[in-house]
């Protein structure tokens, strides 16, 4: 009985496990299937991670932007949260708050001053809906804030800083954000500063024109930059009568650029301490063309030309032919189109040369082919609106006559020509052969005929030379042709046919000969042949009062004394040769033998030989002679003694500056003039009153002009010593004025009250400021003479103090002068003496004005705006954050920085240019189901260039059972590389457990739990069978 109890209880056992396991199966691998594994259309498995906290809430994710997965690889299905819950994944239909924010990187202010909202996005996706940076005025008043120089903030999509008018997306998670603006500067109270080391200005000059486009400007604080490129504006300015070409560099100059180009103004200053670099562009204009004219009728051609458009010719010689003149016959000629532009129309009138010919008279032709047709040039006068010839009429037709002369035979040429057909010259004419005349020799010559003409051509002039060696009775041989003279040679005769008969043009023939009897060149004289041919050389004391003896003496040529050239010439010219005797050493020996030196010493003189008769003889030059004076100039003792109280400076302005009387001041005077080539020698004293006037002035304690006077005295040296020429020279007088006193300091101010200006050539917003003259800031030079009997006073302003009064003006902005700007200007003062004043010497010269400038940063796209709008950033202030602006985008090139690089911190005007790189790759883009095509067929866009915004799906992601929530990874609004979308999907029933449609993944799972179940009741059965067996 225990044994069958045991027995069925052990059964129950049995059965109590089996069905325990099958419950235990199906629900954990049931939910496990249908909730924790979703597989994507490739098969791979997608987790989920929600975080909760203490309490068992979900906490809300981190923004972290989404990681693209690679090409091929669908991204995890983040979204599949349950409608309505509090999970982070599903908070797309959320706003997000957003706080406004100012700092100032200058001044480190930080303040909160607005807030904004962006709308909620699309449902199931983090990021908000699109939100567009607003200008900081929506929430500051802009007098409280300088320029904005870039926007931070923590939003989603895309990365980075930007711009204000930017779009941005912001995460939805958290459902707030925060946006900051940096600025130049901020103060309730607004101001601000901008500052500028260089200044580059290119400007616009109409030339005569109206409408230019406006000045340009640039400023940088780099001391580096060298130039900045200007974009010329597309504005054409107008000048009546005139049609605009482009700019010019220079005025006057050829248009080298055009409106829509670029021009480079570069910095030329040397250094690196700022200014201003301006440049200016001429518009260049060409004057309207008139109407091209009709051209003229063949009538009005005719009369222009009028009776004498065409010559008729004949070159026949001796043919008595004269030339004939015609009018334009009808027929003949014919008028071209009108050629050429304004103040250069042409036409041209063609003209055949048959009906002249035919009028000219039987008998003849044209002398040549190409003397028909021929043309006459016409030019169009477009002030008297009339053509007028402009080549040469009339024109000319050559014609000869249709018969000519036969050829004459040797003998009839030799008959002819007689005994004066070839002449031989002997070209030594000192040997006196002279020249010959000859008959033609047999053999000698051929004769050449052309219609009217012949030429006798001498072949070999030998006979002809033998034949002048034995008239002039010298052996054979003695003369050969002389080659120097080849050029005057005559090898031919020309015979002419007149009045029925042939007659020599041109005889005789003529050969130049060489005779070799010539003699040779001499050789140049010995020493003694010239101290024999120029005899003594003589030196003469013209000092009248000289006690020395002898006062002439003369000497034998002194080896070393002179010099000589070359034999020059030739035997058929005659040989020369020249001797220049120097005569320092004839006066020094003067010297030695007469005890007393002499003046001058550097005389020299040529003497000229020639060469005849087989000697040397003087041609000029003779006799040689040197004329000196013992008389020495006169010293400083000499003349003091001779003007001993005879100098005097006399004040003309002031009684009480007594006329005061001087010795001689060393150094006050120069000797000049000194002669002794007369009876009496003499020479002048210049005095300058330079040293009398200046003690003059320490005198009477005052200054005096003029300073510079210059006095001449002749002095003439008479009974052995020197005295004033004539006695009306002295006293020496220096007439003198006083000089009005300086203008004192207050008498300036007073005079130049806010007449020293600062402008502001950057922005009309600054100001101009008029100053009074500051303490420092000048400098006066000192009553002057003008030269003219008046006085003037030069101010010189240095900017320095102005610009510093300028920016405390301006605060915010720092200024600086502009490039060329001067630093110091001067303003010049006249003494009146009518009013005994001081004036303006030109009253336009004031206000002294001095142009300053302020600091800008600019960016271009470097494709003249076809990719964005330049950007300029004006009134910047030196040392603060460079202004920037988000990347640009251009379709088919990737964005790769900019030129110059962007500094941290502006320190002068600077342009910085995008720069690009070419992107040749395309891509496709592909928006795929995720399930394997059963929602909707792959839709792919190829050829997509870099940076082309992103395709669209097109149409509505749809699915059986699911709503679309997105794509994963989110789609890039630009294209950047290939990249496949995924539609992520969430199921309608809102339940996690219900398998998706399509997902056959599940089949085995729920086959392994039906399997286990099917065989837990089996083992039920069974071993309810086996209870009742």
């Amino acid at each position: 009985m225990k044994g069958e109890y045991f027995m069925m209880k052990n059964h129950g056992l049995r059965r109590f496990f089996c069905l325990l396991l099958a419950v235990f199966m199906v629900c954990t691998l049931l939910p496990t299937a249908a909730l924790a594994e979703d597989t994507t259309g490739d098969g791979e498995t997608q987790s989920k991670t929600v975080v909760v906290d203490e309490g068992g809430k979900p906490q809300k994710k981190e923004d972290t932007p989404p990681q693209n997965p690679e090409q091929g690889t669908p991204p995890a299905d983040d979204d599949d949260s349950d409608e309505g819950s509090d999970s982070p994944l599903l908070t797309g239909s959320r706003p997000v708050t957003i706080t406004v924010r100012v700092f100032s990187p200058s001044t480190g202010v930080d303040a909160v001053v607005g807030s904004d909202v962006a709308g909620a996005g699309k449902p199931g996706q983090i990021q908000s809906a699109d939100y567009k940076i607003p200008p900081l005025t929506n929430f500051v008043d802009s007098s409280k804030f300088g320029r904005v120089t870039k926007v931070a903030g923590n939003w989603y999509f895309p990365t980075g800083d930007q711009q204000p008018g930017a779009t941005v997306q912001w995460s939805t998670n958290s459902g707030t954000g925060t946006m900051t603006y940096w600025v130049d500067w901020y103060n309730p109270d607004g101001g601000g500063s901008t500052t500028y080391l260089w200044n580059f200005t290119l400007k616009y000059d109409a030339n005569g024109g109206s409408g230019a486009p406006a000045d340009q400007t640039w400023g940088t604080n780099d001391k580096y930059t060298k130039s900045h490129t200007f974009d010329i504006p597309n504005t054409i300015p107008t000048r009546a009568g005139y049609v605009f070409k482009g700019w010019s560099d220079t005025k006057g100059g050829s248009a080298t650029r055009q409106p829509g180009g670029t021009c480079v103004v570069a910095q030329t200053v040397a250094g690196y301490n700022g200014g201003s670099v301006t440049k200016t562009l001429y518009a260049v204009w060409e004057e309207d063309a008139p109407a091209q004219p009709d051209k003229p009728s063949e009538a009005d051609v005719k009369n222009l030309l009028g009776n004498s458009a065409v010559k008729v010719h004949c070159s026949t010689p001796n043919s008595g032919h004269t030339a004939v003149t015609y009018p334009l016959l009808d027929g003949s000629f014919t008028v071209g189109d009108v050629q050429g532009s304004s103040g250069n129309y042409t036409c041209v009138v063609t003209v055949t040369a048959d009906s002249y010919v035919t009028a000219y008279g039987g008998g003849h032709r044209l002398a040549a082919a190409n003397e028909s047709p021929k043309t006459i040039t016409l030019k169009y006068n477009e002030t008297t609106k009339t053509w007028a010839a402009y080549t040469v009429t009339p024109i000319v037709f050559n014609v000869v006559c249709d018969t000519a002369p036969t050829a004459p035979n040797n003998d009839t040429v030799k008959a002819l020509l007689g005994e004066n057909a070839v002449q031989i010259i002997c070209t030594n004419t000192q040997i006196g052969h002279g020249s010959k005349t000859f008959g033609l020799i047999d053999g000698t010559f051929t004769v050449y005929h052309s219609n009217n003409r012949c030429e006798v051509v001498i072949n070999d002039f030998s006979s002809y030379v033998s034949k002048f060696n034995a008239a002039v009775n010298v052996p054979a041989g003695t003369h050969i042709a002389d080659n120097s003279k080849t050029s005057q040679n005559q090898a031919k005769i020309n015979l002419v046919w007149s009045d029925g008969k042939w007659t020599a043009a041109d005889a005789p023939a003529k050969h130049h000969v060489l005779c070799t009897l010539q003699p040779a060149k001499p050789t140049a004289p010995s020493h003694d042949d010239l101290s024999r041919l120029i005899g003594d050389i003589t030196v003469n004391c013209t000092n009248n009062a000289a006690t020395h003896a002898p006062k002439s003496k003369g000497y034998a040529l002194i080896a070393d004394s002179y010099t000589t050239g070359n034999v020059e010439g030739s035997a058929e010219n005659g040989y020369t040769y020249t001797v220049t005797v120097n005569a320092e050493k004839y006066v020094s020996q003067f010297d030695i033998d007469t005890g007393a030196t002499h003046t001058p010493r550097d005389g020299s003189q040529a003497v000229t030989l020639k060469y005849e008769n087989d000697a040397w003889t003087v041609k000029e030059g003779k006799p040689v002679s040197f004329d000196v004076a013992c008389v020495a100039l006169p010293t400083f003792s000499g003349l003091q003694e001779l003007l001993n109280q005879e100098i005097f400076v006399e004040c003309n302005t002031k009684s009480a500056h007594t006329k005061t009387p001087y010795d001689l001041i060393a150094d006050s005077y120069t000797i000049e003039g000194f002669s002794t080539m007369t009876d009496h020698p003499t020479c002048t004293v210049v005095l300058n009153s330079k040293k009398y006037v200046e003690s003059f002035n320490g005198t009477t304690n005052a200054v005096h002009t003029p300073e510079n006077e210059v006095r001449r005295i002749a002095l003439t040296f008479k009974d052995g010593g020197w005295g004033v020429a004539t006695d009306d020279q002295l006293p020496v007088v220096f007439k003198v004025a006083c000089v009005p006193d300086a203008p004192t300091d207050d008498y300036l101010k007073d005079l130049l009250r806010e007449k020293v200006k600062v402008t502001c050539t950057a922005t009309a917003d600054h100001a101009t400021l008029a100053c009074d003259l500051l303490n420092g800031s000048y400098q006066g030079s000192g009553v002057q003479p003008d030269g003219n009997g008046g006085y003037t006073y030069t101010v010189t302003i240095k900017a320095e103090k102005y610009v510093e009064r300028y920016n405390t003006k301006w605060p915010k902005s720092s200024h600086y002068l502009v490039e060329g700007e001067p630093t110091e200007k001067s303003v010049t003062l006249v003494w009146n003496a009518d009013e005994d004043k001081w004036v303006f010497a030109d009253p336009k010269a004031v206000p002294v004005i001095f142009r300053v400038e302020c600091l800008t940063v600019t960016y271009e796209d470097g494709v003249d705006g076809s990719v964005f709008k330049t950007v300029s950033f004006p009134s910047l202030k030196k040392g603060e954050a460079t202004p920037t602006i988000a990347d640009p985008i251009r379709v088919g090139y990737k964005f790769v920085g900019w030129n110059p690089k962007v500094a941290e911190t502006v320190t002068k005007n600077v342009t910085y240019t995008a720069q690009w790189e070419r992107v040749d790759e395309t891509f496709t883009v592909k928006y795929n189901d995720n399930v394997k095509g059963k929602a909707f067929k792959e839709q792919v866009y190829e050829d997509l260039k870099y940076n082309e915004e992103t395709p669209d799906f097109n149409g509505t992601p749809k699915r059986s059972g699911y709503t679309f929530t997105g794509w994963k990874p989110v789609v890039a609004d630009r294209v950047t590389k290939d990249v496949v979308y995924y539609a992520q999907w969430k199921s309608s029933s809102g339940k996690d457990n219900v398998p998706k449609t399509g997902d056959n993944g599940i089949v085995p799972v729920l086959g392994s739990v039906l399997l286990f179940s099917f065989c837990g009741a089996a083992a039920c059965v069974f071993d309810r069978k086996r209870k009742h067996i």
